[in-house]
Formats: structure tokens, C-alpha cells, sequence
């Protein structure tokens, strides 16, 4: 959602550092898919964003939870004040908890009941050391990395064993409210066999 809420075509022609510093040029998050992201840890960035999304909760109260999640692109921001809080964190997923964790704090003196949703997907799947998720923040982990054809907690799988169920029990200890964004297709080839009602069965007793 990160360009609904700061539209580069608003703001990228005269404030270029509102967005993400990646491989030494600024890129604008265009789309849902890309090409970029957000400067995580530019003070604008943080009121304006937090200015839309109470915009938009105001003038949709029906709404349940509101979005504040990195587009679909591993182009995350490589600034210094960013690189040296993920760096601290040993997560690229540090500078955007920090950043949800800021817009959620305003949001929950308006909106106490609404949550604050936010991805944990590629490069921010490993949760981060010291910054905790707010209790209104609701961490959504996606399980694209997994092996599909084993459960995730199968201690004999070694894509599972060793990145997604320890990514899954660290975000368990690192925030309050959790959720699952899980795939059940072959993304390279729909029509191929994808045999997972195994430890689809598994894996919804695990979640």
C-alpha cells in the first residue's frame, strides 16, 4: 500500500528522498509491484503517511484494519539512517516495524479498535531483534519461501526447518496479533503438479 499512501506522482518530482535510496538512485514505489519503496525513516514520509491513513479512516468507518505494507519489489531503501537501523536489527524488517510501529501509535488515539496490517514477506520475513510490533499492529507473514511439499513444522525438511519455522515462531515472540498470508499454487507453472494436500492438512493444524 506504500504507493497509495505517498503517490509518487504527487511527490517524487520535488522530493525525491521521500522514497527509496537503492542501489545509489531514488526509485519511486509506482505500483502495487514496483518498481520501488519508501524511505522508512524520513520524518515526512512518517506524517504524511500517517496523515492518509487517518484521512482514510475517517472517511471509511467501516473499515477493520488498514493496510501500511512494502510493495511488491525487493528495491528497499539502503539510505544510511535506514541501513543502520536494519543493520542493528539484523533485518531489513527493523526500519519498517519502526515505521508501522509510529504510524499505529497515532492511529490508536482516533481509531483504538483498528489495527495496523502490515506484510512480512521477502526481504522483511526474519523478524527483527530489539523493536517489537505494537499491540495494534497486526503482522501478516507470508509463506512464499516455504517448501509446500513438507509442513512447515516437519523438522526433516531443511527449507522449512531452518527458515520458515523459525521466521514464523520469532514473529510469534515479536508481536501481539499475527496472521497468514499462505500460497497453495505453483507460481511458475499453474497447470504443473503442486502436491500439497498433505501438508495443507499440516500446516493448518500448525497455524
Amino acid at each position: 500500500s506504500f504507493w497509495r499512501l505517498l503517490p509518487p506522482s504527487e511527490y517524487f518530482e520535488e522530493h525525491p528522498e521521500y522514497y527509496a535510496l537503492h542501489d545509489g538512485e531514488r526509485v519511486p514505489c509506482e505500483s502495487g509491484w514496483g518498481p520501488g519503496q519508501l524511505c522508512l525513516t524520513n520524518p515526512d514520509v512518517i506524517r504524511i503517511v500517517t496523515e492518509n491513513v487517518l484521512k482514510h479512516l475517517r472517511e471509511h468507518p467501516e473499515t477493520k484494519y488498514v493496510e501500511v505494507s512494502q510493495c511488491d519489489n525487493q528495491n528497499y531503501c539502503q539510505c544510511e539512517k535506514c541501513a543502520a537501523i536494519d543493520a542493528e536489527e539484523d533485518s531489513q524488517a527493523g526500519s519498517i516495524i519502526r515505521f508501522v510501529n509510529a504510524v499505529a501509535e497515532e492511529v490508536e488515539k482516533e481509531f483504538p479498535h483498528i489495527p495496523v496490517r502490515v506484510f512480512a514477506y521477502q526481504y522483511t520475513c526474519v523478524p527483527p531483534k530489539k523493536t517489537r510490533a505494537r499491540h495494534n499492529v497486526l503482522v501478516r507473514y507470508c509463506t512464499y519461501e516455504a517448501c509446500f511439499r513438507h509442513a512447515i513444522d516437519d523438522p526433516n525438511c531443511k527449507v522449512n526447518s531452518e527458515t520458515i519455522y523459525p521466521e514464523m515462531m520469532g514473529w510469534q515472540k515479536m508481536c501481539d496479533q499475527m496472521s497468514i498470508w499462505d500460497y497453495v499454487t505453483n507460481w511458475k507453472s499453474y497447470i504443473a503438479p503442486f502436491p500439497n494436500l498433505y501438508s495443507l492438512r499440516l500446516n493448518g493444524q500448525f497455524f
